[in-house]
C-alpha cells in the first residue's frame, strides 16, 4: 500500500513539469505571448504588440516586462508608426533604378514612381525635402541599380548628395547630412 502514496507524489510533481511541455502552463503561455509582443514592435505593429502584451499579462498578470512594454507602448505610437513605414519601404524591391546626373528632388521622385509601380501603389513614400538654403537642390546623381530594396536605393541616392533621411509617421524627410542630427539612411 505505499507504493500508492509514492506514486501519486511522483504524479503531482511531474505535472507541472507536463503540462509546460503540452503548452498548458499559463507562465509558458505568457512569455510565449510576450515574446510575440516584441516580434509585433520590431515590425512596427503596434496594435499586434498590445494584444499580445494584454494577452501575457492575462495569463500572469505578473509578468512585469510585458507590463513595462505596454505602458512603452502607450507613447511610441509615432515611433512604431516610422519603424512599420521603413520597413515597408524595405520590402519594395526594385528591378531596375537608372539616374544620370538628375538634381536630387528629380532622383526621388523618380524612386517615389518606381515605389508606387512595384507595390502596386500600396506604398507611397512621401519624401519631404528640408532645403532652406536650396544647398541639397544643386546636388546631383547618377547611379544605376538593379534587383535591389527601395531602402539601398535611397540610401546610395542620399550619400551621393551627402544627405541623410529620418523616417517619420507619414513622410521621409531628407536633409542636408548633418543637419538636424538626422542619421543615414539604412
Amino acid at each position: 500500500m505505499k507504493t500508492r502514496p509514492i506514486v501519486m507524489l511522483v504524479v503531482l510533481a511531474l505535472a507541472p513539469v507536463l503540462a509546460a511541455q503540452q503548452g498548458n502552463d499559463p507562465a509558458a503561455q505568457a512569455e510565449k505571448s510576450y515574446r510575440s509582443g516584441l516580434a509585433a514592435v520590431e515590425k512596427g505593429d503596434r496594435s499586434g504588440a498590445k494584444a499580445a502584451f494584454e494577452e501575457a499579462l492575462r495569463l500572469n498578470p505578473g509578468h512585469a516586462n510585458a507590463r513595462f512594454h505596454l505602458l512603452e507602448l502607450r507613447g511610441s505610437g509615432e515611433r512604431m508608426a516610422a519603424k512599420a513605414r521603413e520597413l515597408r519601404l524595405q520590402q519594395v524591391t526594385l528591378p531596375v533604378i537608372t539616374l544620370d546626373d538628375v538634381p536630387l528632388d528629380e532622383a526621388l521622385n523618380a524612386l517615389d514612381l518606381l515605389v508606387r509601380k512595384e507595390s502596386k501603389d500600396q506604398y507611397v513614400p512621401n519624401f519631404v525635402i528640408q532645403d532652406a538654403g536650396g544647398e541639397l537642390a544643386k546636388r546631383k546623381v547618377s547611379l544605376q541599380l538593379r534587383n535591389v530594396p527601395a531602402t539601398v536605393a535611397l540610401k546610395y541616392i542620399l550619400e551621393s548628395c551627402r544627405a541623410t533621411s529620418r523616417f517619420e509617421e507619414h513622410a521621409i524627410v531628407i536633409q542636408a547630412a548633418g543637419g538636424g542630427g538626422a542619421k543615414p539612411a539604412e
